[in-house]
């Protein structure tokens, strides 16, 4: 079954920022075409195999966005901000490329520098948003928190270690996976 695309934003080379308005039910086979929308409102039909090399475009961009952060300097948010060290940088690519490796289909993070020299990671997938840092220091305790936004319901957690928390993310990615299928089903 391939999965939900419908309301996520991608990039494309001749229509820059696009959303998916619709995907059809593959249950019958035949063509994955999806239907898009540009951001100035024009739609379009669209082979979904082009979007899947804009994932893979657009996840390289984000991993050049973290490198980015090594061009920082102190106090680069003018509130004293700490400069991103390059094994922060080396950790936070790794994490993301490990994600990537465990679920194939995760979905891109929004990531951005933290004033204390740390990376932040959001991830977002069935009204529920996952953040968390990787830490300067790599000994740091990870935190996370989890916000369940139909409910209103926020789970804060730690993590002892990179490897735990990457077992975090894949967990919550596997479980909104199900609650897609669950939801598609449904329809």
């Amino acid at each position: 079954m391939a999965r939900n695309m419908e309301g996520k934003k991608y990039r494309h080379s001749k229509f820059g920022e696009v959303e998916v308005i619709r995907q059809p039910n593959y249950k019958s086979g035949g063509p994955r075409n999806i239907l898009i929308r540009t951001k100035n409102g024009t739609e379009c039909i669209v082979p979904q195999r082009s979007l899947r090399k804009l994932k893979e475009t657009i996840m390289s961009e984000t991993i050049n966005r973290i490198k980015g952060f090594a061009s920082l300097g102190d106090n680069w948010d003018s509130y004293g901000a700490k400069i991103i060290e390059l094994s922060t940088i080396n950790r936070a690519i790794n994490f993301l490329s490990n994600v990537v490796s465990r679920v194939p289909n995760a979905p891109i993070p929004f990531v951005s520098p933290g004033p204390n020299g740390e990376i932040h990671f959001e991830w977002e997938g069935y009204s529920k948003i996952l953040n968390h840092l990787i830490p300067e220091d790599k000994n740091d305790t990870l935190e996370y928190l989890i916000t369940n936004e139909t409910p209103g319901e926020r789970t804060y957690g730690k993590a002892y270690n990179i490897e735990k928390m990457l077992d975090v993310v894949v967990r919550w990615m596997c479980f909104n996976k199900m609650k897609r299928r669950e939801s598609d089903e449904r329809t």
